[in-house]
């Protein structure tokens, strides 16, 4: 199978021996050694970092039968800003050009982000005959609506038609949908106005355990140490992974470790790892505190022995509709670490801890309800343990190996599919 992977934002086989692949490159990897060309459609941007890989359009083969494609476009200094949308049609056009040179693929896995990507791939298909799975994983342009203030909600609706449009043409041109969840595939299906047929699944994140040389973890251990980092039971380290943005409820944990009173915050460890736009902020905000730790951005052996020294793991997201439908990365990272999670968003993440009794809620914005969680985990431990324990056996459904496996036989069905075949499409609708 030839197979092109379309998909903006993910970290790079390329990026460093000790780099945490997310679905994308898990899947690419993981087709690649199976015997499938694949070619993965990327930008030379580090979304994470904030930073260019290179400064200009490269092609890379960091391994047999993968290639490595990265659009060159200019970037964006914050998740949320004017730039970003330039970048996204800069490499949206960079795309089209570039397709036209490329040998045709058997199908095409595209993200739904950014949709005018997501856009180009589905024409493409259109034009050449070629089977286009779309993904989805964010829900935009929705998302947007639910962040802004409800003042600006009418308005901003009106200004988001031309993409609304574009997220209805490619729902409806492609050969098939795949979700996250249930709900997310179900988000997508109520966009193309149809139901759910066999070629629609869903496919959950997975986790694929990162490498870890002994002298990389060695490395790691006494990276962590020196700065109280030591697992030892006499305090609870609770880390969060992720990009510092204003989707992030920080405020509701820094309030909580300002009200605690001393002698319990001194028994508590919030460690902080990533970066973003909050980032001064943030280290500003809880100088005074004594409990916060803001170690950068760190790799994949860096944050396995952080989870091995942690006991929670957290994800203070707001229950806005696209998180409740949405199941994100960190949670896998956190089961399979055997973190439990505290969180406060409610949808699948809440299901998902309560199927598995894995973690604990509080709620949106309640600093008093996380300082009750956190005083009930101090003083039971061996609970800590136990749902540690349950969220590790929990992480073994999200298994890479057999998910992804599962979905490039579906892929190999959708081969025989030339796109767009509107028959097998409306007959379900």
């Amino acid at each position: 199978m030839r197979l092109w992977f379309v998909k903006i934002g993910e970290p790079w086989p390329t990026d460093g021996t000790a780099t945490r692949l997310n679905r994308t490159g898990i899947m690419a990897q993981q087709y690649a050694r199976a015997g499938d060309d694949v070619v993965w459609i990327s930008d030379v941007f580090d979304h994470n970092k904030k930073a260019q890989r290179f400064d200009q359009a490269v092609c890379l083969t960091p391994e047999p039968r993968l290639t490595v494609m990265g659009l060159y476009g200019p970037g964006y200094p914050r998740n949320v800003s004017l730039r970003r949308f330039g970048h996204h049609s800069t490499i949206a056009a960079a795309f089209r050009s570039k397709a036209a040179d490329l040998e045709k693929p058997d199908v095409i896995v595209a993200s739904c982000i950014p949709l005018e990507l997501a856009l180009e791939c589905v024409r493409y298909g259109r034009a050449h005959r070629v089977p286009v799975v779309v993904d989805i994983r964010d829900m935009w342009p929705d998302a947007w609506i639910s962040v802004m203030h409800p003042a600006l909600r009418p308005a901003a609706g009106i200004a988001i038609l031309p993409y609304r449009n574009m997220l209805r043409e490619i729902v409806l041109e492609a050969t098939a949908l795949c979700g996250i969840t249930q709900d997310a595939l179900d988000w997508g299906l109520r966009h193309a106005g149809r139901e759910q047929g066999p070629q629609d699944k869903v496919l959950p994140l997975a986790y694929a355990p990162p490498p870890m040389p002994a002298q990389a973890v060695q490395d790691a251990e006494r990276f962590w140490t020196p700065l109280g980092v030591d697992g030892k039971a006499d305090r609870l380290t609770a880390c969060f992974i992720g990009t510092f943005t204003k989707r992030v409820e920080f405020d509701t944990i820094i309030e909580a470790a300002r009200r605690l009173e001393p002698e319990l915050r001194r028994k508590i460890l919030f460690v902080f790892c990533g970066s973003g736009e909050l980032d001064q902020e943030l280290r500003e905000r809880t100088k005074d505190l004594g409990c916060f730790l803001f170690p950068g951005w760190l790799d994949a052996v860096q944050l396995a022995v952080l989870m091995r020294r942690a006991q929670i793991g957290l994800l203070p997201y707001p229950s806005d509709p696209d998180f409740m439908r949405s199941l994100p990365n960190k949670v896998f990272d956190y089961l399979a670490g055997a973190l439990p999670i505290l969180t406060c968003l409610k949808g699948n993440v809440e299901k998902l801890i309560a199927a598995h009794n894995c973690g604990w809620m509080y709620g949106n914005g309640d600093p008093d309800g996380f300082n009750e969680v956190l005083r009930h985990l101090v003083a039971e431990p061996s609970a800590v343990t136990a749902a540690g324990e349950r969220a590790h056996a929990a992480s073994l459904e999200f298994d890479a190996t057999q998910l992804y496996g599962d979905f490039r036989s579906h892929l190999l069905t959708l081969c025989d599919i030339e796109a767009p075949d509107k028959s097998r499409i409306m007959a379900h609708g």
